[in-house]
């Protein structure tokens, strides 16, 4: 909205977000929900269970806003595989060396855990979660809002 000659004027500003960008505010969604659920000290299986599906769902966004900022930003080539992904981070300096090595170790953990129905897995996944990949993630989220 805007005034001029004593008239008021609308006019609809779309802002073109970035696929990275739109994928990133998901990203949140999704991480705010981990966030909440990792404030239960001591889960019944359900909620572990749960948690498992958040950081799942979480994982899967986080590497594809990888994915698209490299791609879209650093003209990047397609890439495919998550794997893919973390070693083209890497190779833009994205993520550094030992950080490369969490995602990848967070990866095989979200590939076994989605195929977890015993609950003693179940809960080392939720340690891993809670204690390696959720502050991977949240350094993750920090990083990224400071590219927006």
């Amino acid at each position: 909205m805007f005034i001029s000659d004593g008239q008021i004027h609308f006019c609809n500003i779309f802002v073109r977000m970035n696929r990275w960008e739109q994928r990133f505010e998901n990203f949140n969604s999704a991480f705010l929900e981990l966030e909440r659920v990792l404030t239960i000290k001591q889960m019944r299986f359900v909620e572990l269970a749960g948690t498992i599906k958040l950081y799942e769902l979480a994982f899967k966004l986080s590497w594809k806003v990888i994915k698209d900022y490299v791609e879209d930003i650093e003209k990047y080539p397609t890439l495919g595989s998550p794997r893919s992904v973390i070693f083209a981070a890497k190779e833009i300096r994205l993520l550094n060396e030992a950080d490369s090595e969490l995602w990848i170790s967070a990866l095989e953990s979200r590939n076994s855990l989605a195929h977890t129905y015993n609950e003693t897995l179940a809960k080392e996944g939720e340690w891993k979660i809670r204690n390696q990949f959720y502050p991977m993630l949240s350094q993750f989220k920090r990083q990224f809002q400071d590219l927006k």
